[in-house]
């Protein structure tokens, strides 16, 4: 259990050093996981012009 806890930490970290969103999906059904994702893509697109 130890060892998950480390590897959650450090991926953690690293999603953050890179600037990720983190997507909670629990109880979320596909479409609006891919709502979220499209919706974060173009404002993005829209903030690197």
């Amino acid at each position: 259990m130890n060892r998950i806890k480390k590897e959650l930490e450090y991926a953690k970290s690293v999603m953050d050093d890179i600037g990720c969103q983190i997507i909670d999906v629990t109880d979320m059904a596909i479409e609006e996981t891919a709502g979220i994702i499209l919706k974060a893509l173009k404002e993005q697109e829209g903030s690197a012009n």
